[in-house]
């Protein structure tokens, strides 16, 4: 009824993941609609990546029942990001810490005290290398895992987190050493 295409994988998918795959689309129609774009569709890349009308970058995430997306200018923005997670604890957290930081990142993240428990702080910078990830993947064009950015910094106050990349991406912008600044929010929705 919404007139959102849906691929052979997502309708061959679980209802869960089709639910998830319309309303991220249906966020991304709302972010292109603010970008006057029409009622435009976004289509799904090889690589399960969003591919966006010529011209835009963006990014769509989704996670329990919540979706949103975000769309920009190509001449103004190399590439967009956004991830939405619920705080990990229990055997989900255990995964996030294996998966997501290494020894001395998560040294770095138990000192750090502050506002955000220890669990907020690891999903925290999961979300960001995954922001990151979706904002670099249509210049890198391949796979990176969460190695390739280490936590710098972590600032609650003003809701921002800094991202050293650890390895060469891409020669044009994405090169070992580059800082990447990322802003956050915490969306309370009981």
């Amino acid at each position: 009824e919404a007139g959102i295409a849906r691929p052979a994988s997502v309708a061959r998918s679980v209802a869960r993941r089709q639910a998830e795959f319309f309303f991220g689309r249906l966020a991304a129609r709302a972010a292109l609609i603010e970008q006057r774009q029409g009622m435009g569709d976004v289509g799904k890349g090889p690589a399960g990546e969003p591919l966006w009308p010529p011209g835009l970058v963006g990014s769509i995430s989704h996670v329990d029942g919540l979706a949103c997306a975000v769309a920009g200018p190509q001449h103004r923005h190399r590439g967009l990001g956004v991830d939405l997670e619920r705080t990990a604890t229990g055997e989900s957290q255990a995964a996030l810490r294996q998966q997501a930081l290494d020894a001395q990142e998560l040294a770095r993240l138990v000192a750090l005290a502050g506002p955000l428990s220890l669990d907020e702080l690891v999903t925290l910078v999961f979300s960001a290398k995954e922001s990151l990830y979706k904002g670099a993947y249509p210049v890198v064009g391949r796979f990176f895992d969460f190695s390739a950015a280490r936590v710098l910094s972590i600032d609650p106050a003003h809701c921002r987190i800094v991202l050293r990349l650890a390895e060469d991406l891409h020669p044009d912008g994405f090169a070992r050493g580059r800082d990447c600044e990322l802003g956050y929010t915490r969306i309370d929705t009981d």
